[in-house]
């Protein structure tokens, strides 16, 4: 079910599905960074699986629309909408932030190399290292399109499906053998964004099959959890994150699938169409996220013996409403739009969103 409707001249075009699961994903990772109570902490970790799932499924919207570009020109447009605005904010985080200690007469708590890692998306204030994943999704979007267009069959798809998961496993245990710094680097750029490439193919391929297909990947996925589940003796998923390991990455792929695949049916599709604010959350849930480790930053200086689920809602609240007012006044501050035309074509929740 898709939602048309113009302002200003803009053309807009959005999946609803993906706007809502888009929003769920974000409050779910805003919930993580409360550390909420552990039975909770692990349910919800699928959320940055389902962030890769939607940008899989987002770029096969755009790229029914757009026209074949450059790739050096498709990586510029993806280069503005995830590194520029996260360089900007981290800018304005931690002036602020100085600022704000001045004001406090406090120490400041960042040190040269954790401001020289957050620009670089390594580890730093921790909380950007999910713009170098994303980053590093949009790069290989082409080839793992290229590779859904190779898989028609559902037993194609399982069959690459398992070849994916099992490269993964051999990443994690070369990264289980590596120390240090070189240890480190291989994660960040090589085994962790890898593994969520996994989530951006299975969301492609949800994107483009039926519901009766995406039942059957949704049950293939519950056996290959249930497998590697028994492997690892079903310990907590967060401790399979860094790197996402096979048994990790079946759970957040597929609830994100099992989810995608009930909100197909077409009664619930048109309703939640009707939400405007689930288009507004999913199309700034990258704003959001910023503004987010700002309030938490905030609230860990000035009351930090705050509830998680008081610190839950003063961060989500704040965050959407700092977020309203930076749309407000500075509406491409954050958005990696710096086209100089005035209205621009928008194939939303497709994957100029992201």
């Amino acid at each position: 079910m898709y939602k048309y409707y113009e302002k200003k001249g803009e053309i807009v075009k959005r999946d609803s599905r993906i706007d809502l699961l888009r929003s769920v994903a974000i409050v779910l990772i805003l919930l993580a960074h409360v550390y909420p109570p552990n039975f909770l902490f692990q349910i919800r970790t699928f959320d940055v699986p389902l962030m890769a799932f939607l940008m899989g499924a987002s770029y096969v919207l755009s790229e029914r629309k757009s026209k074949k570009e450059q790739f050096h020109k498709y990586l510029w447009k993806r280069f503005k909408r995830l590194i520029i605005p996260a360089w900007i904010f981290l800018t304005l985080y931690f002036v602020l932030m100085w600022v704000g200690v001045l004001f406090l007469n406090r120490e400041y708590p960042f040190t040269t190399e954790i401001i020289r890692t957050s620009y670089t998306l390594e580890s730093g204030i921790n909380y950007v290292w999910i713009i170098r994943v994303f980053f590093i999704i949009s790069i290989l979007s082409p080839v793992i399109y290229f590779l859904t267009q190779k898989s028609n069959t559902i037993l194609k798809v399982t069959g690459l499906l398992l070849i994916l998961l099992a490269i993964q496993i051999v990443l994690c245990d070369i990264s289980g053998n590596m120390i240090g710094h070189t240890k480190e680097i291989f994660q960040s750029y090589i085994a962790i964004p890898f593994g969520y490439c996994i989530a951006a193919f299975v969301g492609m391929k949800a994107s483009e099959q039926g519901i009766r297909k995406n039942i059957q990947l949704s049950l293939i996925l519950v056996f290959i959890f249930i497998l590697s589940g028994l492997n690892v003796n079903f310990g907590q998923l967060q401790m399979f994150k860094y790197p996402p390991s096979p048994y990790f990455l079946a759970y957040g792929i597929g609830v994100s699938l099992i989810l995608y695949t009930i909100l197909s049916n077409r009664k619930i599709e048109a309703g939640i169409s009707k939400f405007n604010i689930l288009t507004w959350m999913s199309k700034h849930s990258l704003e959001i996220y910023y503004w987010h480790i700002f309030a938490i930053s905030v609230l860990n200086q000035i009351r930090p013996e705050t509830s998680w689920r008081g610190k839950f809602v003063i961060i989500l609240i704040g965050s959407i409403l700092v977020t309203a007012i930076q749309v407000y006044i500075f509406p491409n501050l954050l958005s990696g739009k710096f086209s100089l035309k005035k209205y621009q074509v928008e194939t939303s929740s497709t994957y100029e969103d992201y």
